[in-house]
């Protein structure tokens, strides 16, 4: 009988949460799916997740691919930046829009480790960033400063 009763609270609970989902980009959070242009195909940014690092940029990302290279040269960290606006056009929708919903400025970036948001501080990385800094951990990514 007890079984019973808890099986419907989850089962309610369940279905309040998905309801109520909103796609967001807090850190945590599954990445947000969005429809986008890659190499000419209609895909999924949530296809472009291999289960490695996806450094997810705005339109302006020079300063944070030159980061990325960095980190796999001094780290051995398979990382690919992908930019918004750049490598991935947006399908059916502005390219504010897309930003927005990564919540990502043109130069801003999200880190998505096997599908799940870090948040990165807005701007490009300076260029004398250490990459030690950069070393993911489950509570935590530093900021490139």
């Amino acid at each position: 009988m007890r079984a019973a009763r808890l099986c419907r609270m989850e089962q309610s609970r369940f279905r309040r949460a998905s309801l109520s989902y909103r796609p967001t980009a807090r850190p945590g959070a599954r990445a947000p799916h969005s429809w986008v242009q890659w190499h000419g195909q209609r895909i999924s940014t949530i296809d472009t997740y291999d289960g490695g690092f996806i450094l997810l940029t705005g339109p302006d990302n020079a300063g944070w691919v030159r980061a990325a290279d960095r980190v796999r040269a001094e780290l051995a960290v398979p990382i690919r930046v992908l930019g918004l606006g750049t490598d991935l056009s947006p399908a059916g929708e502005l390219i504010a829009d897309l930003l927005k919903r990564y919540g990502l400025e043109p130069s801003g970036a999200v880190l998505i480790p096997a599908r799940r948001i870090r948040r990165l501080p807005l701007g490009q990385p300076r260029p004398a960033t250490s990459t030690r800094r950069w070393e993911a951990r489950s509570h935590h990514i530093p900021g490139p400063d």
